[in-house]
């Protein structure tokens, strides 16, 4: 959450609406520079571990499409705030939504596959299927280092799958990601193989194992 409230605000707000526990981060007006600096977004990436390809800004008034551009990454407008739907628009967003029903559906078609919660640092990764051409990639999504990671799940040896157990995509100590098939290990944060049979078989290190 980026709101121009101080924190003081935003706590009051989550109190009284018992909503905190959906909000893994935020970032509040008294704690750097306002809307629509886009100081307040890029922390917020930072703390998340995102890139901006990743972030989606959804506001309900000119500075919060101001802020989303500032910082290079792409907003939805909802016209049931602050700002008329007209002066939202101006700022090209993605959508613009009349409710929070259609904002809902729309955010729902694009896929969610877990909460973040649900992706533990070194932990059980979360399998999903991605679209490809007409069928669909095997791939994982977990966490690493705090920062959340999703690879197509595919070993570069023989095009094998790298869980023994689904999910389970990580080494004994959790550090590395480990091929069920012969054991080659990858960084979690590159996809590099570093070591195990891939490597000896003549794969590249530029070669993407996961």
């Amino acid at each position: 959450m980026a709101t121009g409230k101080p924190r003081s605000g935003l706590e009051r707000a989550f109190e009284q609406t018992g909503l905190k526990q959906l909000f893994d981060f935020s970032r509040c007006g008294d704690e750097g520079f306002p809307k629509p600096h886009p100081d307040m977004l890029l922390k917020l990436m930072a703390f998340a571990g995102l890139n901006k390809e990743r972030v989606l800004m959804i506001g309900d008034t000119t500075h919060d499409l101001e802020l989303a551009a500032n910082a290079g990454v792409r907003s939805v407008a909802v016209s049931y705030g602050a700002h008329p739907e007209s002066e939202l628009r101006r700022h090209e967003p993605v959508k613009c939504f009349q409710s929070v029903d259609a904002l809902h559906t729309w955010l729902t078609q694009k896929r969610l596959i877990c909460k973040s919660a649900a992706l533990l640092d070194g932990g059980k990764a979360v399998r999903f299927d991605l679209p490809h051409g007409h069928g669909s990639a095997p791939c994982f999504t977990m966490r690493f280092d705090g920062k959340v990671f999703a690879y197509v799940n595919r070993c570069p040896h023989r095009g094998t799958e790298l869980d023994w157990n689904p999910g389970e995509v990580f080494d004994e100590t959790g550090l590395y990601l480990i091929c069920a098939t012969h054991g080659a290990m990858f960084d979690p944060q590159t996809g590099l193989c570093i070591s195990g049979r891939v490597k000896v078989a003549g794969c590249k290190r530029s070669d993407r194992g996961a």
